[in-house]
């Protein structure tokens, strides 16, 4: 009920199809405050950072940066500041964006309500050309039953075929 001030007024927003006209701007909301990725190339890698420096350039929260120290971030602490030096936040911030990324085998797809790689329901995708030389495979995802993609080449079709059964929707 974000902005109303009780049930009353909600209910009456929704039954005069408020919601509906101004779905857009919620969406515009949650995109802002979606969590971002920090960059590691905002460390300069010739300076040392204390926590709140660190949590400041990259732009999250001194609890995130403790978290990382907790994690295996590299810290002096053999004083009461604890000092973190810009090679070390930026490899660890590299290294942990490199963990994250889930390579996927020929023919496989990433299903983003699981996070996982499966392959398609029934060995099954529609390729959907974007232009006239990339598209997007979509098959289902065995587990969950929603929509897995993959962006793919045009060229690279006729070895996919080999493992799935692909129809070519549509024409770039």
């Amino acid at each position: 009920m974000g902005g109303f001030r009780n049930r009353k007024n909600w209910d009456r927003a929704q039954r005069s199809g408020w919601s509906k006209r101004f779905a857009h701007f919620s969406k515009i909301r949650r995109i802002r405050e979606m969590v971002r990725r920090a960059n590691p190339q905002r460390i300069k890698i010739h300076r040392n950072y204390t926590i709140e420096e660190a949590a400041e350039t990259l732009a999250v929260s001194v609890p995130t940066v403790r978290n990382w120290i907790k994690d295996g971030l590299p810290a002096l602490t053999s004083k009461r500041r604890f000092l973190l030096l810009g090679p070390d936040i930026r490899n660890y911030l590299q290294e942990k964006r490199q963990t994250k990324r889930t390579k996927l085998k020929s023919g496989q797809m990433y299903c983003l309500p699981c996070r996982k790689a499966h392959y398609p329901d029934g060995m099954i995708a529609d390729y959907v050309p974007r232009n006239q030389t990339h598209g997007k495979l979509v098959g289902l995802c065995p587990a969950c039953g929603t929509i897995c993609n993959r962006f793919s080449k045009k060229a690279d079709l006729p070895g996919l075929a080999a493992i799935l059964d692909i129809a070519v929707k549509g024409d770039g």
